[in-house]
């Protein structure tokens, strides 16, 4: 489902509570070249894709099974043996139900039921183009500071993103791993074993598997503060880093990548679970935006093609 979202809902900010978030680390220093780009522009065709939680498929589902009773707004072939796409426009009784559906969503007693006590609402998780998104509401920003009330009005309030069900079959998770180079393994696992046991969170506990050239085993997070276990590392990591300038770390799609790294000398790897679909939300609630690279949705052969575009002068 495409459609305007409104960039005064949306917030990257650190221990945001917008109804609109982002689901990683927005690096500041990505935004800059992106809004050069922008603030010129007549038009956006973006890639930013949005998630519901929706388990029950309320919202873009009933759309999609009567689709054929909507009105067509294009149908043509892809380049690139893409197959073919076929766009349709929501009727005013669909709007009414969508937007029925989302404020359900987000409805204090299911809040509370799904994801626990003290949480805000959480509506829309970037899973996609979150450094897109953040360079629209810098835009917009800029515009704010220029035109002060009269930006309420201007079209580059809204941004055109893609929503997507979390729960649609076809959308899978798959872990991304780390591996450190030019590291002294053992001293890394010697670190790592401290700072598991100076661990005092509350979350459940989490494992992770280590590979270098000479030892292989598990770790074991029996308090962490993370709720996923890949911040757990990460956060270890970082530290490490921080006082290992000579160290650095690589973002491995696949065991099999991470297995023959993880052989060569002064190299460590890090396999772990992927997080399921249904803790994202949770997740973004209770500790915020996640670690970067901590998921990624699909392979590059699925991702979808850039059709949509809007005005935003």
């Amino acid at each position: 489902m495409i459609g305007l979202v409104d960039l005064e809902q949306y917030d990257y900010n650190k221990g945001s509570r917008s109804l609109i978030r982002a689901t990683e680390g927005t690096v500041m220093e990505r935004i800059p070249p992106r809004l050069e780009v922008r603030r010129d522009a007549s038009i956006e065709l973006p890639h930013v894709m949005l998630l519901i939680d929706d388990p029950q498929k309320t919202v873009i589902e009933p759309l999609a099974a009567r689709a054929e009773t909507l009105p067509l707004a294009y149908s043509f072939s892809l380049m690139q043996k893409g197959g073919k796409v076929v766009g349709r426009f929501v009727d005013s009784v669909g709007i009414g139900r969508v937007e029925a559906a989302l404020e359900r969503l987000i409805s204090p007693d299911q809040v509370r039921t799904r994801y626990g006590e003290g949480v805000s609402p959480l509506l829309f998780a970037v899973g996609d183009g979150n450094h897109s998104l953040a360079t629209a509401k810098a835009a917009y920003e800029e515009i704010k500071a220029k035109h002060g009330n009269a930006a309420l009005y201007h079209p580059a309030r809204y941004a055109l993103a893609e929503v997507v069900n979390l729960h649609d079959p076809a959308l899978e998770f798959e872990p991304i791993y780390r591996v450190l180079f030019n590291v002294d393994p053992n001293e890394v696992l010697s670190k790592l074993q401290e700072y598991s046991f100076g661990l005092q969170g509350n979350a459940a506990p989490q494992q992770a598997r280590f590979l270098s050239a000479s030892r292989r085993g598990t770790i074991h997070f029996g308090s962490p503060t993370e709720q996923l276990v890949v911040g757990t590392l990460q956060t270890f990591i970082d530290g490490f880093l921080a006082t290992h300038p000579e160290a650095h770390v690589d973002y491995i799609h696949g065991t099999k990548t991470v297995e023959s790294l993880a052989v060569k000398e002064n190299t460590v790897g890090f396999l772990f679970s992927g997080m399921e679909k249904n803790q994202l939300f949770g997740a973004v609630m209770h500790d915020g935006a996640l670690p970067r690279k901590t998921f990624s949705m699909g392979a590059a052969a699925d991702k979808r093609y850039y059709i949509e575009c809007r005005r935003i002068k």
